[in-house]
């Protein structure tokens, strides 16, 4: 079964001005928005995603966090996913982090006159996050996901702007071979 474009638990990072000196945080909870389009065969398959995730630093260095996202394609397909990650990252200069994550990811769906599928599979993440300017980050990322008996490498790019120090609006674009998509999120971090 070819699997549908599964909005990425990774919206990437972060907070600002004054947190920008202690460098980045990882411990948040976000919520976002993603229209999304796959090719599947001759056919383009739009679709609404939502997304919730959460992040907490257990260690300096080290953070775990779980996503869940709830998409709604043409042609009544759904799609449910959840995922478990654990996360590293290193201060690459004052300005710039570099992260990995690997995590386990469980996916629901249900096509119409065909029932449900589910499967559990794996993602991984290698991203950079850097401050373009006190208030704004950017950040890319590359994504690889196995689950269905099939594999996606996908590659994100973002900004985000701290409204305040612990809240920020984000906008990314997400885009792999077959798919991409665009989101807005809110991220509050603690």
């Amino acid at each position: 079964m070819k699997k549908l474009n599964f909005f990425p638990p990774v919206f990437l990072l972060l907070f600002a001005q004054g947190v920008a000196a202690q460098g980045f945080n990882y411990q948040y909870v976000e919520v976002g928005y993603a229209s999304s389009s796959t090719e599947v065969g001759a056919t383009d398959i739009d679709g609404d995603v939502i997304g919730f995730e959460a992040t907490y630093s257990i260690d300096p260095a080290v953070y775990v966090g779980a996503a869940f996202g709830f998409a709604d394609f043409d042609f009544d397909i759904e799609q449910d996913s959840r995922s478990l990650f654990l996360g590293l990252h290193q201060s690459m200069a004052p300005e710039t982090d570099a992260y990995v994550e690997a995590g386990i990811i469980q996916v629901d769906v249900e096509l119409p006159f065909f029932g449900s599928d589910d499967d559990t599979g794996f993602g991984l993440v290698a991203g950079l996050r850097h401050w373009a300017a006190p208030q704004f980050e950017v950040g890319a990322s590359a994504s690889y996901v196995d689950v269905f008996d099939d594999s996606d490498t996908s590659f994100s790019v973002e900004g985000q702007y701290y409204v305040q120090d612990t809240l920020s609006l984000i906008v990314d674009f997400t885009f792999s071979s077959d798919s991409d998509s665009i989101g807005i999120s809110v991220r509050s971090a603690y």
